[in-house]
């Protein structure tokens, strides 16, 4: 979609703090693993912290791609002892979504610097990190967290739209290059998690192909098989196939710290994510920021504001439904034990920053909230209740708003934005407004989804301005 829509000025790169954060991004890589990442590759890394300041296993994986939507990638490492002594230590890598699918070329590679890069000693292992003829999702793990391939992957994919699945043709083998039965023991299987609620909605794969909205821009979905169909609340679990010289010879069930929550509403098998041990809440395409640091300071140049999006399958009662279910599930975890910083009092951007991460190993932090774009490591309970709040004003009308261009089935657009009508101010006067709540978000959709949410949802909730 044309980001252009929206009515915010650009500026510089931010390299430091945005108006009115707390956050500062020079320090939310410093526990990170250098990886000297060529300037040809499509995709940056950094590691996410921990709350104890150790290695938290976890990546988050952005994606210059060429639709302009730079999906969030998230990766993590888990282990498990097997039952039988001297063995090896069963791992698996955890990723959220794949991405656009993004493929380009290596323009440093040769032969020689293949046969010889990235060589390094990692818990007592010689690793070696070889660079790929071409850049794409699988080349990229194998170069930075997953040398070699030898660890399997198991997708969650938080919802079948195309700028989430298109990675997965790189990481499953296809017709024209799968590999003979002995080398396919030899590689990492890659297995595929999704929502059970969604079933319907993904499956046959002539369904996918429309759901996916990959016919929309011209391509080909790609084939896979889900082989967890996740209910909710489903913890989640990695089972060793037999048919691998990688895991054990007998069935060995891995589990992880992640749990599924169904978040329905941007797509009927929409979900989310929650990992307990970093204390963090993944909600796909729920909501997210229309910006952040990662949009502002991006290798490749700020990326234009991006609106919370909806289409024709859409439905705005279920989504805000699933923004009161995430909010009281993280309430409750909020309610575990004590917390070494009190709850953000003042709503805004003061109260959503990334300093909690560091609190003491021996106090829990308020959980976190991440999305599959621009945004990672917010106060997740700030974050509900202010979109909470953005949504209800949309439906009072009381958020400017534009129409657009029509949607590919020939919807009426409009895209909802406290920021539009903004070109007479000055900059000071932007940047006031940026710090507000109410300017950290925005919403494009169909008109009549927006107008069905009114009739739906009981205007008790959303009729009224919520009293600071």
């Amino acid at each position: 979609m044309d980001n252009s829509v929206l009515g915010c000025s650009r500026g510089t790169p931010s390299r430091g703090k945005l108006p009115g954060d707390s956050t500062d991004i020079s320090t939310l890589g410093r526990r990170e693993k250098a990886f000297d990442i060529p300037d040809s590759c499509p995709f940056t890394i950094q590691e996410i912290p921990s709350n104890d300041n150790t290695s938290s296993n976890a990546w988050l994986i952005r994606e210059h791609d060429q639709y302009g939507e730079f999906p969030h990638i998230y990766a993590k490492i888990c282990s498990s002892k097997t039952r039988e002594p001297g063995t090896q230590e069963l791992r698996v890598i955890l990723l959220s979504d794949t991405g656009c699918g993004t493929e380009v070329s290596n323009t440093k590679f040769s032969s020689d610097t293949a046969a010889s890069c990235g060589v390094e000693i990692e818990d007592g292992f010689i690793i070696v990190r070889r660079e790929h003829e071409v850049w794409n999702i699988r080349t990229f793990l194998e170069y930075t967290i997953n040398p070699g391939g030898k660890i399997p992957y198991l997708v969650i994919a938080t919802h079948c739209h195309y700028d989430h699945i298109l990675g997965i043709r790189k990481l499953l083998p296809t017709a024209g290059d799968a590999p003979s039965p002995q080398e396919a023991k030899k590689t990492a299987p890659t297995t595929i998690l999704a929502s059970a609620k969604g079933q319907q909605f993904v499956t046959p794969y002539e369904t996918l192909q429309r759901h996916s909205l990959c016919s929309e821009i011209g391509i080909q979905a790609p084939r896979y098989e889900v082989t967890q169909w996740a209910h909710d609340f489903y913890p989640v679990v990695y089972k060793y196939p037999k048919s691998s010289d990688l895991g054990p010879p007998y069935d060995h069930i891995l589990t992880t710290p992640y749990a599924i929550i169904h978040t329905l509403g941007h797509t009927p098998d929409s979900l989310s994510w929650y990992d307990a041990d970093l204390r963090l809440l993944c909600v796909g395409d729920l909501f997210y920021l229309k910006q952040s640091e990662h949009t502002e300071s991006a290798p490749w140049g700020p990326e234009a504001p991006k609106p919370t999006m909806f289409n024709l399958d859409s439905d705005f009662a279920q989504w805000w439904g699933a923004l009161g279910k995430v909010l009281g599930f993280v309430r409750e975890k909020n309610k575990d034990k004590e917390f070494g910083d009190e709850i953000p009092k003042k709503a805004g951007i003061e109260g959503m920053g990334n300093e909690e991460f560091n609190a003491p190993a021996s106090v829990k932090s308020r959980v976190k909230l991440t999305a599959s774009h621009t945004t990672l490591g917010i106060d997740a309970e700030t974050a509900v209740l202010e979109m909470q709040e953005f949504a209800a004003a949309v439906l009072r009308d009381d958020v400017p708003n534009v129409q657009v261009a029509d949607g590919p089935r020939g919807e009426q657009r409009c895209l909802w934005d406290f920021s539009l009508g903004t070109d007479d101010a000055s900059e000071e006067e932007i940047v006031s407004r940026l710090a507000n709540a109410e300017w950290r978000f925005s919403i494009l959709a169909p008109i009549k989804i927006v107008e069905d949410g009114r009739r739906r949802i009981n205007k008790a909730e959303w009729g009224a301005a919520r009293r600071q």
